[in-house]
């Protein structure tokens, strides 16, 4: 029978004691619960569930500890595998190369009245006839690759006289220690910006152990490409944009010293030297070449003319199709410019540094208030000077940027007379791409103006040359400084990977047949 109940009678309030005292018993349950169903965790406080996770969290980092143990030991297994293919290849190249000479098999008589003549000969009596040659043991060689070190078995040939046999491998060159893929490497990593200390970190991580010293010669050997490339292209540019950008570089004084090993080293001393380029431009098709470039002493007169006489003597003039020469406001050009004819060709100055020198001379209004406030009120004036001053580069003909520019004047010449003075100085030579503009429309051609105004596309070259700059500090050579920026330059143009790796093969293959010629 069911008991309802009475909803009129009084509940009384239990008292503190009383809640008290039911908590204590239900955690005292709740401990014998938990000894039952997890005996481990008696005395403690903690449920079973979290118990349980507690104990799944520590097996799964013993899981994960014994997974990266693996997959550690299965590269080392993968790695070693590798190193035992590769050597077991080059190995049975240099034994099929020593086959192909002496004509028989290692432990096979010789046939004494064999008269086959082969390339390689006797370094004693000159002989060229195998027959009197014989294998004499073997001598160790080390060979450097990206996949790691080999040691290689080189066969040890004599002749009958008892002079030495010397055998050309194509594999490798004599006394070359690393195979071309580590060269590849080495000059893909420099050609992406990275210090020398970053790519010796990184071919460290790949098993090759290259010094700082071992790196520079590696890279300089590219040195001499960049005028073998330069010299083949035939194709006179109608536009040619000239700029420089600084570079430390280590000039050595004359003087020696002794450093803390006891050796004697020459001392030299850090130098700001200016890189000249030269960046052919088609106006037609919008496409770009690099012609070249100087180290300079400063961006005078004399540097300027190095590069100059270069691109004469590369066959630039303007009877060959050049019509038009862009750079800043660089006096030492201009004069180099008035020493080596190029023919009737027109030289204009870059409208975006002066635009940028009009602007550094914008002062604005005196306002009350501190730098923050002064400083953007100037720069709220400078918005309104570029609003005004960027149309006049923008007219279809030169008239009507005259007459922008007669505007511009009357506008700002009281309240920025600075400015108006700087826009003045030079303002003829900014506008002669206008000319030229006209010039080839008579001949029925049309050029796009912005291939004919700036150096900007000069400017984002400098951009990717200043990034290795920054990543090397200092050049310690001129010819480390050279191959360095012919990397880098070499990099802008090539956006597959594929093309990139197929131009990095073939000056790796072009800079060793270089250095064994020489």
């Amino acid at each position: 029978m069911t008991t309802v109940a009475d909803p009129t009678t009084e509940v009384k309030p239990q008292s503190r004691a009383h809640w008290r005292d039911h908590l204590r018993r239900q955690l005292s349950e709740d401990e014998e619960v938990n000894a039952a169903v997890c005996p481990q965790a008696e005395g403690q406080r903690l449920a079973p569930r979290r118990r349980r996770r507690a104990d799944l969290r520590k097996k799964l980092k013993e899981y994960q500890a014994r997974f990266r143990r693996d997959c550690a030991q299965f590269e080392e297994q993968v790695q070693e595998s590798i190193l035992i293919r590769v050597r077991r290849k080059f190995q049975e190249a240099i034994d099929a190369r020593v086959l192909a000479v002496l004509g028989r098999p290692d432990g096979a008589r010789r046939d004494r009245s064999d008269r086959t003549v082969v390339p390689e000969f006797c370094t004693s009596c000159g002989t060229h006839w195998r027959s009197h040659f014989f294998r004499d043991g073997h001598w160790k060689r080390t060979l450097q690759t990206r996949w790691g070190s080999i040691s290689l078995q080189m066969p040890r040939l004599r002749c009958d006289c008892g002079g030495t046999v010397t055998i050309a491998y194509p594999q490798f060159a004599p006394y070359q220690r690393r195979f071309v893929n580590v060269q590849e490497q080495i000059l893909r990593l420099s050609a992406l910006c990275l210090s020398l200390r970053q790519i010796r970190m990184v071919l460290a991580m790949d098993g090759t152990r290259i010094s700082i010293a071992t790196l520079c010669k590696e890279i300089g050997k590219v040195a001499d490409l960049s005028g073998a490339e330069f010299k083949r292209r035939c194709e006179v540019p109608p536009v040619v944009l000239l700029d420089g950008v600084w570079s430390s570089l280590a000039v050595e004084t004359g003087e020696a010293f002794i450093n803390d090993r006891g050796r004697k080293r020459d001392r030299k001393e850090v130098e700001r030297v200016p890189l000249l380029v030269a960046w052919g431009v088609w106006p037609e098709s919008g496409e770009k070449a690099l012609l070249g470039w100087v180290v300079g002493k400063e961006e005078d007169c004399a540097s300027w003319q190095r590069l100059l006489e270069m691109l004469h003597g590369r066959g630039l003039h303007a009877d060959k199709g050049l019509r038009l020469f862009i750079s800043d406001g660089s006096s030492g050009l201009e004069a180099a410019l008035a020493m080596v004819s190029f023919g009737r060709v027109a030289h204009q100055r870059c409208v975006f540094h002066k635009i940028r020198n009009v602007l550094d001379k914008v002062r604005g209004e005196a306002v009350e208030g501190d730098r923050k406030v002064q400083r953007e009120a100037r720069k709220q004036r400078r918005d309104e000077v570029l609003v005004d001053l960027v149309p006049i580069w923008q007219a279809e003909s030169e008239a009507e940027a005259r007459r922008r520019y007669e505007a511009f004047v009357a506008k700002w010449e009281v309240r920025e007379p600075e400015a108006v003075a700087r826009l003045r100085n030079g303002f003829e030579a900014t506008l002669v791409y206008l000319q030229v503009k006209v010039g080839v429309q008579t001949e029925g051609q049309e050029w796009d103006a912005r291939h004919l105004r700036t150096t900007s596309a000069l400017e984002r070259v400098n951009r990717s040359i200043r990034v290795k700059l920054r990543a090397a500090t200092v050049f310690q050579t001129e010819a480390g400084l050279t191959a360095n920026v012919y990397l880098t330059l070499g990099v802008r143009g090539r956006r597959e990977p594929m093309e990139l790796q197929g131009w990095i093969h073939s000056i790796a293959l072009r800079a060793e047949a270089l250095q064994h010629a020489a």
